[in-house]
């Protein structure tokens, strides 16, 4: 028994009503609407239906993965990054505990580590820090890693940070810093780990050397990466204006805690943070007693290009 055929028109009186069998297979006709079937058979028209809605899901996803990639190429970022930030989706979490947004990865208790992305002054989200959050979170077993978007910035999908970037100009002030401190502080106390472990690149890096200085022991280790560590010595080696509102890690130097581990990375090639500037700073460090070492790596400024020196650091210091 087939159902009759399906037209455009009423029934009319010569039509001939649907058997019990057909009205069973009343899936059918929505179908064969649906999916352009001809053919009135029930199972041929939901395996074209289905095949169909899959197809069309392949589709959809496959023009987003396009235009993830497009996006990665037209902010340098290159394509390994970007199929990276699109693994990303099935691996991270947006999670805001304390005040900033950010993305998490893992959830082990051995080791909390925090990545900071730095000023984006080429205009691009706050989104390859996260795919470098994701591979430490491979690298590292029971460890909880968290990309936190800072105050005023916003990734690629929409998570934003309250506060205010100042137009990426002269931002790493006391209010931006006691955000992430605050943030750092609310993971610390729900994930309770064993040690907490902060990574920051460039304005980043500025923000957590100050925070180790100002809010001791919140942090145990530090890892500075391409880090403007004397801000008025950096504004003044790039002939910039200076950044009065901006805290210099160089300035609490003598608050943080002895036992606090501090790596200074930095490019040899970088012509914003010098590799004068770690150096400097981890003299300085020295000299007080504090457990500071400066690697200069091959490299310029941009994190890609000395992400593999980075990761390194991070998974010597969470052991």
């Amino acid at each position: 028994m087939v159902c009759p055929p399906v037209t455009g028109d009423a029934p009319t009186e010569q039509a001939a009503a649907p058997s019990p069998d057909c009205r069973m297979q009343a899936g059918c006709v929505q179908l064969e609407r649906v999916a352009g079937c001809a053919t009135p058979c029930f199972r041929m028209c939901s395996l074209v239906a289905v095949g169909r809605i899959v197809y069309l899901k392949v589709i959809r996803f496959s023009r987003r993965c396009w235009i993830m990639i497009s996006l990665a190429r037209i902010q340098n970022t290159g394509l390994v990054s970007a199929l990276l930030l699109i693994l990303n989706v099935a691996y991270a979490h947006a999670q805001q505990i304390g005040p900033l947004a950010s993305r998490v990865f893992g959830n082990g208790t051995s080791n909390l580590i925090f990545v900071l992305h730095g000023d984006l002054s080429d205009g691009s989200p706050a989104d390859y820090h996260q795919s470098f959050a994701r591979e430490v979170s491979e690298k590292i077993r029971n460890a909880t890693v968290v990309a936190i978007v800072r105050p005023g910035y916003a990734d690629s999908r929409g998570l934003k940070s309250p506060g205010s970037n100042n137009g990426k100009r002269d931002q790493y002030t006391k209010t931006n810093n006691d955000l992430v401190a605050a943030t750092i502080d609310a993971f610390r106390k729900s994930v309770k780990p064993q040690r907490v472990v902060a990574v920051g690149h460039s304005g980043g890096a500025a923000q957590v050397g100050a925070i180790i200085g100002r809010f001791p022991g919140l942090i145990d280790s530090a890892v500075l990466v391409s880090c403007p560590c004397d801000i008025q010595a950096w504004r003044s080696s790039n002939n910039r204006s200076p950044w009065p509102n901006s805290q210099s890690p160089a300035d609490f130097l003598k608050s943080v805690p002895k036992q606090t581990r501090i790596v200074a990375i930095t490019g040899q090639n970088d012509s914003n943070t010098r590799p004068s500037l770690a150096r400097s700073y981890v003299e300085q460090a020295s000299a007080l007693g504090l457990s500071a070492q400066a690697l200069i790596v091959n490299g310029g400024h941009g994190f890609n290009s000395i992400s593999r020196d980075v990761l390194k650091s991070v998974v010597g210091l969470a052991r």
